[in-house]
């Protein structure tokens, strides 16, 4: 064959096995060149570290109770110095009782003045609506077959209160129950944004839950787009009075309905306290749930249809919820006796019965009940304090600590006719609301 390559150098063409390429050595900027290069990725490298682990404890540290602001209530001598979140319409509620009592009787309906008055209850209440929000609880639980599912509650939430560090709500403590760690609890506020939150406290017997959402987890403005409702007074609510029913009135969240107070109910025993009970017009669900609003945006009702064997909505005063919802919302627990009672009648006073909560009733496996309390009973002490009425009884409910034996003194009946009375104690332990 042929020669193809005369000048005798292997052909790189046909023996690419022993072709090889000369590199010049390395001098010693080369190592440094690599040294600073690889001490700058480290600097770099750090820097991202620091910035992404800042970032994450930010955006996903645990959701878990903390010392927070203390949440104070507008005292019910302060409507008129509630913040600028709350609805001030005073001139607009003096038109609307203007209106009523004069121009209603000689207008038709469709009239202009009707139409004015519909369109104010509008903007009125698209204004409240930015203090209802929705509440859902997630539930993991285990099915017969030990199969895990989850299930949701969902239910509306009124923001009652705004600090510094969380966004409070009032919600239905029945529908938010949690059953185990992994259940967790969400907000959906107006704007449709959705929020993590905690149960800061409960009162399972008026059936309230104080709802938190922390703040730092909102952007910056996010507060200006919420109304806030506080508790009001209910004591000025008088027959005639218009108002606004939100939340779930009508079964759904995000109904309303519109009326007035058609007769109100004083002193009203509940357990280990009394109730104003407000009746209105306002036809509701079944299930019906919701506040009521006065006309100046003052949340001044708890819906409860317990009270009424008919399809209008009654809600109990908030005046009268008031101490307990400040506690709860603050992370306290209320003490429960579990009596109905009333202040001791007239007619039972004698020389030596000078005084005392007449017990009307127990409630079902309360410690009252189980304590051994009874209807007739009439209780005079707890403790070292003397109990005269149900804002006794309840101002030291609130004061102790609960899950304790208190010495309980009291009055029972006995004797010819049940007509004499004889001094006897208990200790019952007194739990949680």
């Amino acid at each position: 064959m042929p020669n193809e390559n005369p000048g005798g150098s292997p052909s790189a063409e046909k023996d690419p096995f022993i072709r090889e390429t000369l590199l010049q050595k390395k001098g010693a900027g080369a190592f440094w060149k690599k040294l600073l290069t690889t001490l700058a990725l480290a600097v770099v490298f750090g820097l991202v570290s620091s910035a992404c682990f800042y970032l994450g404890s930010r955006l996903f540290k645990p959701h878990e109770p903390r010392e927070s602001e203390p949440v104070v209530f507008p005292t019910e001598t302060q409507r008129a110095d509630l913040p600028p979140s709350v609805i001030d319409s005073r001139e607009l509620e003096a038109y609307l009782r203007e209106w009523l009592e004069k121009e209603l009787p000689r207008e038709l309906p469709g009239g202009a003045d009707y139409k004015a008055y519909s369109e104010a209850i509008r903007q009125i209440t698209q204004k409240l609506s930015r203090s209802i929000v929705t509440v859902t609880a997630t539930n993991r639980s285990v099915d017969i077959f030990n199969a895990e599912y989850l299930s949701d509650t969902s239910t509306f939430g009124v923001i009652i209160a705004a600090t510094s560090q969380e966004i409070v709500i009032l919600a239905p403590a029945p529908n938010i129950t949690l059953l185990s760690e992994d259940s967790t609890l969400e907000v959906t506020f107006p704007d449709g944004s959705v929020q993590s939150a905690i149960i800061k406290g409960t009162d399972r017997t008026d059936g309230l839950a104080a709802i938190s959402v922390l703040t730092d987890a909102l952007p910056p403005d996010f507060l200006r787009t919420l109304s806030i409702a506080p508790p009001a007074s209910s004591q000025d609510i008088t027959i005639g009075t218009p108002v606004i029913a939100l939340g779930a009135p009508q079964g759904f969240v995000g109904s309303f309905g519109t009326g007035t107070v058609t007769y109100v109910r004083n002193d009203v025993p509940a357990v280990d306290g009394s109730y104003r009970i407000l009746y209105t017009n306002i036809y509701g669900a079944t299930p019906c749930q919701g506040v009521l609003f006065d006309l100046d945006g003052d949340l001044i009702g708890w819906i409860d249809r317990s009270y009424n064997d008919n399809s209008l909505i009654t809600a109990i005063g908030i005046s009268q919820l008031r101490a307990n919802l400040e506690s709860i919302s603050n992370g306290r627990s209320v003490g429960l006796l579990g009596i109905a009672g009333v202040p001791l009648p007239d007619e039972l006073r004698t020389e030596t019965v000078t005084g005392g909560l007449y017990i009307l009733s127990c409630a079902e496996d309360s410690p009252a009940m189980t304590g051994g309390l009874q209807s007739g009973d009439i209780l005079t002490q707890l403790g070292t304090s003397p109990i005269a009425s149900t804002a006794d009884l309840q101002n030291f409910l609130r004061a102790i600590s609960t899950e304790q034996t208190v010495r309980v003194t009291f009055l029972r009946p006995g004797g010819p006719g049940g007509q004499e009375y004889r001094e006897m104690t208990l200790d019952i332990r007194i739990t949680t609301r």
